[in-house]
């Protein structure tokens, strides 16, 4: 007799497939068949720019409709959605809800819409670039997250989150923000949390250090910091 699936998670369910599709082969580069799980290793391991090159490859098959490589993307973006949903805002105020998984299933959506969107003229320090379009993607999330929360409540109904495209209207000022925020992640100038903090300041700054619980005065002071070490870090006028 076996036991029903009643608590199978997203990321159990990744893994699973995972499973799967880590020994199918791959065209990639000069090696004709590639097994996955040996991608997503050079993915994750290789150094400085054979890495970029390696992101840059696999996220153009992918756009080119590839879906097992788009599969071994979004693998290798795992690590980068379990630390948003530690540190995004957003994402812990589901967690507290009790919705830790609905939190992992947004993030990996717009890990993989992240992929799906990424301006293939950009081919040095991939992952930086790629990680702050992800970072965008989640921040640009609508939430009823200014109103109270109350667990204890199983009666109380939540305005359902939403994706934004951010590629739509970009202006030239939002990709050089992106370029630099991606670079300064890329390099170890700052962390996500510091990027998401400047994301959130500039949108709505009042907002921000309410939910801080901070003086307006104070937050300026500490995104000034994370500021000049941006500039300083990667050599700005």
């Amino acid at each position: 007799m076996t036991t029903p699936l009643m608590n199978t998670t997203i990321i159990d369910t990744l893994n699973r497939d995972w499973t799967t599709t880590s020994g199918q082969m791959v065209l990639f580069q000069d090696a004709p068949m590639l097994a996955a799980d040996v991608l997503h290793l050079l993915l994750t391991t290789a150094p400085g720019p054979a890495q970029d090159a390696i992101w840059h490859e696999a996220i153009t098959r992918a756009l080119t409709g590839d879906t097992i490589m788009e599969r071994i993307l979004t693998q290798s973006t795992i690590p980068w959605i379990l630390r948003l949903s530690r540190q995004n805002a957003i994402m812990q105020i589901l967690t507290h809800r009790g919705e830790a998984e609905d939190a992992f299933s947004i993030l990996a959506g717009a890990a993989l819409e992240a992929i799906r969107k990424y301006p293939l003229h950009r081919t040095e320090k991939v992952r930086g670039p790629l990680f702050y379009r992800l970072l965008r993607i989640v921040t640009r999330l609508k939430d009823a997250y200014t109103h109270p929360i109350d667990t204890e409540d199983t009666t109380t109904t939540h305005t359902p989150l939403t994706f934004t495209d951010t590629t739509t209207n970009r202006t030239a000022a939002a990709e050089a923000v992106d370029r630099l925020l991606g670079d300064a992640l890329n390099a170890g100038i700052i962390t996500a949390e510091e990027s998401d903090l400047l994301i959130a300041y500039y949108t709505d700054a009042a907002a921000l250090a309410q939910r801080e619980g901070c003086s307006a005065k104070a937050l300026e002071c500490r995104v000034r910091r994370v500021r000049n070490r941006v500039r300083d870090g990667l050599n700005l006028a």
